[in-house]
């Protein structure tokens, strides 16, 4: 990434704000926020370019939690919203995203894939972004025995022109565990599909969430 030297960074959201304080943050600044059911931002900065400064653009460098119960610092996958503390002038506002710590080499937004977008007033899951690329980060990981671990960055410019909605970005299809539970739930209270369906109670996992054990087949027989 080619930055000013004057440019600057300023921490505008951290996971554990929300237990600690609310984040002061400028006026046109964007709030950011992953605590909901899969969510994963860490936190997000700012990046301020004294040289060239523009209303209309945004650039945000944003860190992702690692896997659950992975010593490895794996991070492959992103799901997080914004909203605006303001109203955004009346010509859209572009907004680039760097998200720094992707854990593979390579990914298939080298070869066309789109991050997903949804926002709160349409509903719809579909694949958007501009200038999409990934590449090596700056960002290293310390590992214990095989030395610094390299990052990987995928950026992407989005064009917000809707200040009262909640924009959510995802790399695949939101699928929660309450998601299943629902299926599973329904599937049980369905009559024609019930009479195949057996289920149970495995175990519990390290979260503490339950673990189904289903069996499908024809009872009567």
């Amino acid at each position: 990434q080619n930055r000013g030297t004057l440019t600057t960074s300023r921490t505008v959201y951290e996971y554990s704000d929300r237990y600690k304080f609310s984040r002061l943050v400028i006026d046109d600044c964007l709030v950011f926020d992953s605590h909901f059911e899969s969510g994963n931002l860490l936190s997000a900065k700012r990046i301020h370019d004294e040289e060239r400064p523009d209303r209309f653009y945004q650039e945000y460098d944003l860190e992702l939690h690692p896997d659950v119960h992975c010593k490895t610092g794996l991070s492959q996958w992103f799901y997080f919203s914004v909203s605006s503390s303001c109203s955004f002038p009346s010509q859209d506002v572009k907004v680039k995203f760097n998200i720094v710590n992707f854990s593979k080499p390579n990914s298939l937004y080298n070869f066309g894939m789109k991050p997903l977008y949804c926002n709160s007033n349409d509903g719809r899951w579909k694949r958007i972004g501009d200038q999409i690329r990934y590449f090596p980060s700056k960002l290293h990981c310390r590992q214990e025995r095989s030395g610094e671990k390299q990052y990987y960055t995928l950026s992407f410019v989005f064009y917000m022109n809707r200040s009262d909605d909640v924009h959510y970005f995802a790399a695949g299809f939101p699928y929660t565990y309450n998601h299943l539970q629902q299926y599973l739930y329904k599937l049980e209270l369905n009559p024609s599909r019930a009479i195949y369906l057996q289920r149970e109670l495995l175990c519990n996992t390290l979260s503490g969430n339950r673990c189904d054990l289903l069996t499908i087949t024809n009872q009567s027989s």
